[in-house]
């Protein structure tokens, strides 16, 4: 039975691809596979051997090729040509001599669009024409799956269908929310409306202070962001991390056991692009909580913004609005959003060990007291509970490194058991951040099945782009233009294209050419710079070590100090010598 109440355009080319991806698998078998963005020889899927395809009695034999073509709502006004040219641009590249691919046996594309049947003259017959002319071997074995084929297909597997429910339906992620816990619905509108809402407001701004800035203190982060690089030495790729994590949070995250999946293919589904989880590893000033806060305020955006998404002032939609038109340019908008839930570490290491083994469930017990005590209202366990398990979320964990060292394996625990076991028993659609710098960490989340992400050194462009946002902020095109000039000829300095290698080194450089400074020529100048602002930086923190806050803090007075008591004895002791000295002459 046909499936008319799912819309195939509410996908994008990449959610498109993981569900063809997913038909695949349970219709060829498990060992199917699919593969990442990126150069990929033809190949969107792949599969070698027999498949009970076309048919249980007529089982094609050999190596299959899957291509994914999406074509997004209103990106072409003859969707039946646009089709026509990209078969036609897939079979110049087979047919290219200097080109790695080899031809298939069996070919499928699959497509969102519905080829037109005309006889002879439509898509359907044209595209089977010109693969005929091209490879007339494969013509027999070639096949298009449609707009309604895919439908027909869903219709078919009806667990694949629910599983991409959120993307193929009405996509309303707030309105099905309260549908489905209608019994609770004014507590959970107001669990969400903190989330969405309140947290949207509060976390709007970045800290520009802490890279030294003395003026233009409350940016929002839209106006500042740039995309930082990484690595994933396990898939063995990079790329940039905003870009990369959208695709993953754009999947449907829900844990079920569709198919019996074979090795192969969960690495494919521990892909940066589609994993659920992102454990996110980088040292200071890389942009690690900085990623998080956009990207939730990205997913905020979005939910206010739903046709019927929360009442909010013209003030926080007009923010809404501009990021928005930031998202979208940089290809970061959500189709179907997450409703964001941060989790500072080290608060929840403090509240932990107030509490220690006198709870159950510990995780959930947290959000319940933390979200009681900012609503102002009881927010019972079994509510957070149903909402977890009925919309889509995402979950950042952020600074496992400042959790201290004592609680530090059991804060951990806690996690990996709510990632593991709590929100896959709920069902959830849940995407989960984990955050750490290197040196803080030691292994404690290897039980998560994560794509681990470790943030890369910036590039001279990569440092220049990361600065751009900052020093185009509120200036003129011709101030901007001249900042870049000056910065841009600063990095040919081997010494500060040397330091600038995080965005936190790219916004000090910043700063100083925004203040009407100019990067410092001496390498000592240029790192006693950056170690007065790292310092300010790190002194402004909430560290759960006093001490080392006080040092921080007050560092330099001691350091003087100590300074001139050191100098006070060392000019005695000169005098000493010196009247020693002269009394020997006089003998």
């Amino acid at each position: 039975m046909p499936v008319p109440s799912y819309e195939l355009s509410r996908l994008d080319a990449n959610t498109f691809e993981h569900l063809v991806n997913s038909l695949a698998l349970r219709i060829l078998g498990a060992g199917h596979t699919g593969f990442g963005p990126g150069p990929d020889a033809g190949r969107d899927g792949f599969f070698e051997g027999a498949a009970p395809y076309p048919s249980e009695s007529e089982n094609w034999s050999g190596t299959w090729y899957i291509q994914s073509k999406f074509l997004a709502p209103h990106l072409s006004k003859d969707p039946q040509k646009w089709l026509v040219d990209r078969v036609e641009e897939e079979l110049r590249a087979f047919e290219n001599s200097a080109s790695p691919r080899i031809w298939p046996d069996i070919w499928i594309v699959a497509t969102n669009i519905e080829p037109s049947g005309a006889a002879e003259t439509g898509s359907f017959d044209r595209i089977r024409d010109i693969v005929r002319k091209a490879r007339p071997q494969l013509a027999k074995r070639f096949h298009i799956w449609g707009g309604r084929k895919i439908l027909d297909l869903l219709a078919i597997y009806p667990e694949i269908a629910d599983y991409y429910c959120e993307f193929i339906s009405s996509g309303q992620v707030l309105a099905r929310l309260y549908e489905q816990t209608i019994a609770s619905q004014a507590q959970v509108e107001e669990i969400i409306r903190y989330l969405v809402v309140t947290q949207f407001s509060e976390q709007q701004y970045t800290k520009l202070e802490q890279a030294g800035s003395t003026t233009d203190n409350r940016p929002g982060i839209q106006r500042l962001f740039a995309d930082i690089p990484f690595a994933c030495k396990s898939n063995e790729m990079s790329g940039m991390a905003a870009t990369t994590l959208a695709r993953a949070l754009a999947q449907t995250q829900r844990v079920r056991s569709i198919i019996d999946s074979p090795d192969d293919w969960h690495r494919w589904q521990r892909h940066p692009s589609r994993a659920r989880t992102w454990f996110v590893k980088g040292g200071p000033g890389q942009g690690k909580s900085t990623l998080t806060q956009f990207i939730s305020q990205i997913q905020r955006a979005a939910l206010i913004l739903q046709e019927r998404g929360p009442v909010v002032l013209p003030a926080q939609r007009a923010l809404a609005e501009d990021i928005c038109a930031v998202a979208t340019k940089k290809k970061l908008w959500p189709l179907v959003p997450r409703i964001p839930l941060i989790v500072d570490l080290k608060e929840f290491a403090f509240w932990f060990s107030q509490r220690g083994k006198r709870l159950t469930d510990r995780m959930i017990a947290y959000f319940s007291e933390t979200l009681t005590n900012q609503i102002g209202e009881p927010v019972h366990a079994g509510a957070l509970r149903r909402v977890f398990g009925s919309s889509r979320w995402l979950f950042v964990f952020d600074g496992l490194d400042e959790v201290p060292s004592d609680v530090k394996d059991s804060v951990a625990s806690e996690v990996t058991h709510f990632i593991n076991d709590v929100l896959v028993g709920y069902g959830s659609d849940a995407a989960i951040i984990c955050t750490s710098r290197p040196q803080g960490y030691s292994g404690q989340f290897s039980e998560i099945e994560a794509a681990i992400v470790e943030l890369v050194s910036l590039s001279r462009e990569q440092a220049l782009a990361c600065a751009e946002p900052l020093l185009a902020l509120d200036r003129s095109e011709g101030e901007h233009k001249a900042y870049m000039k000056i910065l841009g000829d600063a990095l040919q300095s081997e010494a500060i294209a040397e330091i600038m290698t995080t965005p936190l080194q790219a916004h000090i450089m910043g700063v100083i050419v925004r203040d009407g400074g100019k990067p410092p020529e001496r390498k000592w100048q240029l790192y006693n710079t950056f170690y007065e602002i790292i310092k300010k930086r790190e002194a402004n923190r909430n560290l759960p070590d006093r001490r080392l806050a006080l040092l921080l803090r007050e560092g330099d007075k001691l350091l003087k100090a100590l300074h001139n008591r050191l100098g006070f004895e060392l000019h005695a002791r000169a005098e000493t010598s010196k009247g020693a000295i002269t009394s020997l002459e006089r003998k």
